[in-house]
């Protein structure tokens, strides 16, 4: 058997917990505004009536004489310790007021500058993210939750169901030491998805099989529906494999008229947790799951695919399982071409899902379907031999 990953029943992985290799192997606050002082109008006290008066030369007027009106509002008395600002006071206050007043619009205009600057700066950036363009992935590498392009979806799903089918039947490995390995048969119960026959996938971002296997999974399945919402992905950096490219099927949707199919990526390339299966997935994959890891492919309680098909090394310039994997755009370039070994690995497999699911949805699409007359599986495993598999 080729590469699993070790995960014991139930597929909800344990917190912090990491599957095993199969052995077989906010805007920065804007600048506080400057605090702004008031100025106050000091008045000099006269001197009081019963007080000593200074002596002058000029004679002071008798107590009392002409009744004075009353005070005008906000004249101060003498009693009351103000005397009434002269005019050049009166124009010096205003000067200081009018230059306290443009201090404070001037503030203000530099607190608003800065916060749009801010403004401008965080826009910018998550306009940057959001169209690819920025140098935040480039530390753990290109081609990382980037959407697929139609242009590079129908790169892909554009290799005819003939070459498929040719692939899967007369594959012949010269190039590794592992022979490719097909779907197997099994006798277990049906999985409807939307009142059709389905089936689901399992697996994790990090898991370098799962990445090898959706080549196979999303090429096989565009024969008979349309795939979107698809991203680039690697998996995980630090495990054998590292980097091997790939796609992730977390926002992925499948429409199909002929068969249904369901997914779910349990764990980031990080081993962080993402999405749980639903529970009927969880009971068939605790029951079927006999590499007791992922991928997990279960197609209509027919077929299971519960390793990768073909060698991960393929993904590698050099080959060997602890050289990082080529880019997004390399590996796509690599499976379309019809020429590499890689190529000849991808097709086999998905041209025996192909054949599969053919048999699932009888024989429907019929265009793709008359390429596949029977199914192809693994010849060394029989439906008796799963019928009964964990319990």
């Amino acid at each position: 058997m080729r590469g699993v990953y070790r995960w014991s029943w139930p597929a909800t992985p344990r917190p912090g917990a990491r599957c095993r290799r199969g052995r077989m192997g906010q805007a920065p606050g804007a600048a506080g505004l400057q605090r702004l002082h008031r100025y106050h109008l000091s008045t000099v006290a006269t001197a009081d009536n019963d007080s000593p008066q200074r002596p002058s030369a000029t004679p002071v007027p008798p107590r009392g004489g002409k009744k004075k009106g009353p005070a005008r509002p906000g004249a101060s008395s003498s009693r009351s310790g103000g005397a009434r600002p002269s005019a050049s006071q009166r124009s010096a206050n205003n000067r200081r007021a009018a230059v306290a007043a443009q201090r404070r619009r001037r503030n203000m205009l530099l607190a608003i500058t800065a916060v749009g600057v801010v403004i401008i700066v965080i826009a910018v950036l998550v306009i940057v993210k959001v169209a690819g363009g920025g140098k935040t992935n480039v530390a753990v590498g290109s081609g990382i939750n980037q959407p697929v392009t139609a242009a590079q979806y129908n790169e892909l799903a554009s290799i005819p169901a003939s070459t498929l089918a040719r692939a899967a039947n007369n594959f012949h490995d010269t190039s590794s030491t592992t022979p490719l390995t097909y779907p197997q048969p099994i006798k277990g119960p049906a999985y409807p998805v939307d009142g059709k026959p389905g089936g689901f996938y399992l697996g994790a971002e990090y898991c370098p099989y799962c990445a090898g296997e959706r080549w196979a999974v999303v090429l096989a399945l565009s024969k008979f529906g349309t795939w979107s919402g698809l991203q680039t992905m690697k998996s995980s950096s630090t495990d054998v494999f590292p980097d091997t490219p790939t796609f992730t099927l977390l926002k992925a949707k499948f429409a199909s008229k002929y068969f249904g199919f369901d997914h779910w990526e349990q764990e980031t390339r990080t081993y962080k947790p993402l999405q749980t299966p639903s529970a009927t997935a969880n009971k068939l994959f605790g029951k079927y799951n006999l590499q007791q890891g992922i991928p997990f492919v279960y197609l209509d309680g027919k077929y299971l695919i519960n390793e990768i098909q073909y060698d991960d090394a393929f993904f590698r310039p050099g080959g060997g399982q602890n050289t990082p994997g080529m880019s997004f755009k390399a590996a796509l370039a690599s499976v379309t071409s019809g020429s590499t070994a890689l190529s000849a690995h991808v097709e086999a497999a998905a041209g025996s899902i192909v054949a599969d699911v053919c048999r699932i949805t009888h024989g429907q699409p019929g265009s793709v379907c008359k390429y596949f007359p029977k199914a192809i599986t693994s010849p060394d495993v029989t439906p008796g031999d799963l019928a009964t598999s964990n319990g």
